[in-house]
């Protein structure tokens, strides 16, 4: 089942085109059922709770059997996504069934009763319901699941199915296990929660700890393994092991076919999306592009003040040794910034489910690199090529909602007979598409709209020439920490975004002692 243990610095990671989800189950027949989708488990320990990680399609995923109630799953949930920072969770697991359904079908829950709240009189309960909702995304996947036949091509072909089917209706959760049509609990249930197709043990909990890790989007999927009376008939008769592998089925085939629940319109680029060799999960925390809050040590610019050679990133096993840096200290970044402080740091959750969408705030356009988490926040890393630690771009979402970036690739030292240079109109358009995409990350996935602070410049390029390939021009040299700006932008206007990038460049050509030349590089609308 598992291959490896680590310990609780452990996270799910993937390449930049992959998703993160954590499946929850109460008990072992669920848990095999979910770990036969999932490929290359490790155990990985969070607080003592142990957690399989491995890989489904395009999803990491992390599976924890957490054992039966709503209170343990409640807690476990929100260990796991404080840790992983999923897109989605949930629970999968048996259930007894109330009404409608047979053993073997499966209900996915469009609601999750907490049928225990209430008020006791002498001489009788009044019901005061708590109802847990799951995400509107698992309702419509299930629905249009259930149109076709596909998820059962997903069943153990060692287990005997029926006919089952999918139904998506209300389900109740309480701390009591309901074994007999004929007991207070079962006809409760019928008199007080009519439209209740099944009942279990974890749901209402697992939901109510998604639903306090906005935006995190969770769903319940239950097999039915028995009809409460005959219990122990029917799960000596494998009825629970065929119940969970259903359920399991649905589980993944709505994985398969979920749609991203943070997908955004990005600028029509050609994105290449040819996949990054994996990695395996990072282990020390990485250091990020530093926080300001750090504080800058003296005599160093605020905007960028690592030392050449510095390790900013580390990712994979130590025996790996995969530590990222820029070891000539040279390259240009880029700084947006809310102008007005949030009223509270951005939530792991946040931050972790903003990872998937890491590629659109990478600084080159292709969404490759590797993906992680650290104590400052989100970061992603895009190696020179496979097998360097050498930089190519890096990029760091804080706590604070700011969103920075660093890339060194522009510069050009291959060319000896010009000596080493910079392609202007290419770096120009680097410019414009990792500013628009930085601000529409921020507005779309963190709601951080304008006005905003911008941060532009370049550092150590002392023996860099501007190349300008219009007339062949190669200008120089540079001076080094010369081409700080700093510019506060009013409103998010396209004009006023392409003046951000014109002045920047106008400094940038100045410090190389020319002006720069007109229609150098055209500055189109963010919605072009």
């Amino acid at each position: 089942m598992a291959t490896s243990v680590t310990d609780d610095r452990q996270t799910i990671t993937g390449q930049a085109d992959r998703r993160y989800a954590v499946i929850l189950t109460a008990i072992e027949d669920e848990t095999r059922a979910v770990l036969r989708h999932v490929a290359n488990a490790k155990e990985v320990i969070v607080k003592g709770t142990v957690f399989h990680v491995g890989q489904f399609e395009d999803w990491d995923i992390a599976v924890a059997e957490c054992g039966a109630g709503n209170i343990r799953t409640a807690i476990v949930v929100e260990r796991a996504i404080d840790r992983f920072g999923p897109e989605v969770a949930c629970f999968v697991g048996v259930a007894g069934g109330v009404k409608d359904v047979v053993i073997g079908d499966v209900v996915v829950a469009t609601k999750v009763y907490g049928y225990e709240s209430g008020k006791a009189r002498a001489k009788a309960f009044d019901p005061r319901p708590e109802v847990s909702l799951p995400a509107y995304i698992f309702d419509q996947r299930a629905r249009a699941v259930r149109l076709k036949g596909g998820w059962k091509s997903r069943f153990d072909p060692q287990l005997t199915h029926t006919n089952p089917k999918i139904f998506v209706g209300a389900i109740a959760a309480g701390e009591k296990v309901v074994g007999s049509t004929r007991s207070d609990v079962a006809k409760f249930l019928k008199e007080s929660y009519g439209d209740a197709l099944a009942v279990e043990m974890e749901g209402r909990g697992f939901l109510d700890g998604v639903h306090i890790n906005h935006p995190v989007q969770g769903c319940v999927i239950r097999g039915v393994a028995d009809l409460l009376d005959n219990k122990d008939e029917t799960d000596k008769a494998g009825w629970q092991l065929i119940a969970a592998d259903a359920a399991t089925a649905v589980a993944f085939e709505m994985l398969a076919t979920l749609p991203s629940a943070g997908a955004v319109k990005v600028q029509p680029d050609n994105i290449n999306t040819t996949p990054t060799p994996r990695r395996s999960e990072n282990t020390p925390s990485p250091k990020p592009i530093r926080n300001l809050a750090l504080g800058a040590p003296p005599g160093k610019s605020p905007s960028i003040y690592f030392e050449p050679g510095e390790i900013l990133a580390v990712f994979g096993e130590p025996e790996d040794n995969a530590e990222y840096g820029c070891s000539t200290g040279e390259g240009f970044y880029l700084r947006v910034i809310p102008s007005v402080p949030l009223s509270k740091p951005l939530s792991r959750a946040i931050l972790g489910a903003s990872i998937r969408e890491a590629g659109l705030f990478a600084m080159w356009r292709q969404p490759s690199g590797l993906f992680t988490q650290n104590q400052y926040g989100s970061i992603v890393v895009e190696p020179r090529a496979p097998t360097s630690f050498e930089l190519k771009a890096l990029s760091q979402l804080f706590p604070t909602g700011e969103l920075w970036g660093f890339a060194p690739w522009l510069l050009v030292r291959d060319r000896t007979e010009y000596g080493p240079f910079i392609p202007a109109a290419a770096l120009e358009s680097l410019y414009r598409n990792m500013l628009f995409r930085y601000i529409n990350f921020l507005s779309t996935h963190i709601r951080i709209a304008a006005p905003v602070v911008i941060k532009a410049g370049a550092f150590g390029l002392k023996s860099f020439k501007l190349a300008v390939y219009n007339d062949s021009a190669f200008f120089g040299p540079f001076h080094d920490n010369a081409l700080e700006e700093t510019i506060e932008l009013a409103d998010f206007s396209a004009e006023s975004l392409n003046s951000v990038l014109l002045q920047f460049f106008e400094v940038l050509f100045e410090a190389s002692g020319y002006s720069r030349p007109p229609n150098l590089y055209n500055f189109p609308s963010p919605n072009n």
